[in-house]
């Protein structure tokens, strides 16, 4: 897996996660969400900006946090399904309401 697969900096959360969860099976999801962080670090300041704006969460303490990726909805802690499709703002996978102690 390459980041030439994405648009640089500029791809989306489709072109990254597909549009929809079955668009890629979640470990497929997982490596290309790797790739683009990778791909952001690596492309300066800016990118790693980028980067770390997007791993920073509100998932601490929760059962379903796998690192900075949420198991419940196999999505990065800060990829909301709806906030973050489509107005590009972070929130959390499960918009708070899939959020349980672990």
């Amino acid at each position: 897996m390459t980041a030439d697969l994405f648009t640089g900096l500029n791809a989306s959360f489709e072109d990254i996660l597909g549009k929809k969860a079955s668009t890629f099976p979640e470990g497929v999801r997982r490596q290309r969400w790797a790739a683009w962080l990778r791909a952001a670090r690596r492309d300066g300041s800016k990118g790693r900006k980028l980067a770390k704006a997007w791993m920073s969460h509100e998932c601490h303490g929760c059962k379903h946090r796998n690192g900075a990726w949420c198991d419940l909805q196999g999505l990065p802690c800060t990829v909301n399904p709806v906030l973050t499709f489509r107005h590009g703002m972070v929130g959390m996978a499960c918009m708070g309401a899939g959020r349980e102690e672990a």
